[in-house]
């Protein structure tokens, strides 16, 4: 996995509740995931994991949505 010094765009999927009704799901799927865990922690757990010294990481868009299940998906920008 390759995470972009700059430009880059992280999204992360996090999975809908087992527990929720399939009507909810279709309502949620796709939709900002607006809880806890907050993106910048999120990222920065990503960062510790991927980069041994991770302040070479300058410009990077973080979005958190709601999915069928969790995921990272990482694109290179510019």
């Amino acid at each position: 996995m390759y995470l972009p010094c700059y430009g880059g765009h992280v999204t992360f999927i996090l999975p809908l509740p087992k527990s929720m009704s399939e009507r909810r799901k279709k309502e949620w799927d796709g939709k900002p995931h607006m809880n806890r865990p907050d993106a910048s922690n999120m990222l920065k757990a990503l960062e510790d994991a991927l980069y041994q010294e991770d302040s070479v990481i300058y410009d990077i868009h973080i979005t958190k949505l709601w999915g069928r299940e969790g995921k990272i998906i990482i694109e290179e920008g510019r």
